[in-house]
């Protein structure tokens, strides 16, 4: 009622539209009607209808890995964003399609490949244009949507029969990781193993991080162990050991961190930062952050062949937003800001995110608007600054500043969390009254 009143667009399906949401449910088990569950070898087919006989209730119980949470829907509509329905495309041929990436117009691209899809035109497509559509997709700055539109062309190569590769499984498990969506991930990892791809480093180190997404340490220790049987060098990787220790920053595990740092350091290797802004991370979160900011000034000394960077600094700011030591945070944002001044360097997009959203827990809206526009000028808005923005508004009571950023947000195609949907409905209300 109270959304009917203020005219604003949440998302109620229709009766048929629900039956067959429960339908999918009962069929594949998954609460989430965007993606569709197929074989790699037959397109996608409607839901079977249950009998007496075969009740949902006797359908065999998923693996393990399957029982990794899945993304949540949102209960928000977003709003098309206008800039979509402004553009034209001069046709809907494979020649388009290399015109629009070759000029890095991957918006343009993206619609001659939705228009030829609709034409049946997708046959003319080698896969190497799924692919490169699938690389770009990764970088997309709305992560639900890059997940959805990955899963429509991950279908559509099935449908053509055309055969995934590697590169192809790297793009669509980064695009369901970013996108929080770790079963998906493991269900990606999965097929690969099943068609007889030898998974590399990266797709390995892809799978470590949804286990660590999920908090999944145990799993994340045999995937880790497998990979360290099957690749050789894998040991060498970097990247795999940084993931590794995140993971263990993760679940709290602080002694383990450090038990893989010593095993790395025994090998005699030459440790790469990334590693050591992994370990930053995880004292951090494992609440020792002293040790944290110990390791910090060593590496500031060049006591470990190494010096900080942007990237370094962000993890210092992550731990101390773990061990929510909010006073150090923001005299290391300042202490950031004079290390990027002389050398004309911008902080991290995720650095920004951190700030802000440590601004919208002490409700300092005015510090969270300046944070946001000082992060719009250099990167895309995402939905966590547009969210932090706004919880720092409403605990400030400012009501018709937060209901306007929110309406801002749902305008640019965001969907927000449902909490944030109840309480900018709630400060609609205030304001009206």
């Amino acid at each position: 009622m109270a959304a009917a009143q203020f005219g604003w667009r949440l998302w109620v399906r229709p009766a048929r539209a629900v039956k067959a949401c429960r339908n999918v449910k009962r069929c594949y088990g998954t609460t989430s009607s965007f993606w569709p569950s197929v074989t790699e070898d037959h397109p996608p087919s409607p839901p079977p209808k249950f009998t007496s006989k075969d009740s949902p209730k006797k359908r065999i119980p998923p693996s393990n890995v399957m029982d990794i949470p899945t993304s949540a829907d949102f209960p928000i509509q977003p709003l098309r964003r206008p800039i979509s329905d402004k553009l034209h495309i001069v046709s809907s041929t494979p020649e388009a399609l290399h015109a629009s990436l070759r000029a890095h117009d991957i918006r343009r691209a993206w619609n001659v490949y939705k228009q030829m899809s609709r034409e049946g035109k997708l046959y003319k497509l080698h896969g190497d244009d799924h692919t490169a559509i699938l690389s770009w997709l990764t970088c997309h700055t709305h992560p639900k949507l890059a997940a959805i539109f990955a899963s429509r062309v991950h279908a559509n190569m099935r449908k053509y029969n055309i055969a995934l590769d590697l590169r192809d499984y790297h793009s669509l498990m980064l695009c369901h990781l970013r996108n929080n969506d770790p079963r998906r991930v493991a269900q990606l990892f999965q097929k690969l193993l099943l068609h007889r791809i030898k998974p590399d480093a990266r797709a390995y180190t892809l799978m470590l991080a949804a286990y660590g997404q999920a908090g999944d340490y145990t799993a994340a220790t045999r995937i880790w162990s497998r990979m360290r049987a099957e690749l050789p060098g894998a040991r060498a990787d970097m990247d795999s050991w940084a993931t590794m220790i995140d993971v263990c920053g993760k679940v709290g595990d602080a002694a383990e961190a450090f038990k893989l740092f010593a095993e790395l350091r025994a090998s005699k290797a030459r440790i790469d930062r990334k590693v050591f802004e992994a370990l930053i991370r995880a004292l951090g979160a494992g609440g020792h952050i002293e040790a944290a900011f110990e390791l910090f000034k060593e590496l500031k000394d060049g006591k470990h062949g190494t010096t900080v960077d942007l990237e370094t600094y962000d993890a210092i700011i992550a731990a101390c937003e773990a061990a929510d030591d909010r006073e150090s945070a923001r005299k290391l944002w300042s202490e950031l800001l004079e290390f990027c001044g002389p050398k004309s360097h911008v902080p991290l997009a995720s650095t920004f995110t951190r700030l802000l959203s440590i601004c919208a827990e002490d409700g300092e809206a005015a510090l969270a608007i300046t944070l946001f526009e000082g992060r719009s000028r250099f990167y895309p808005p995402d939905l966590h600054s547009y969210q932090s923005v706004i919880w720092a508004l409403l605990k400030c009571e400012r009501w018709a500043d937060a209901t306007e950023w929110y309406e801002r947000l749902v305008s640019e195609g965001y969907m927000p969390d449902a909490n944030l949907v109840h309480a900018a409905l709630a400060a609609k209300r205030k304001v009206i009254a």
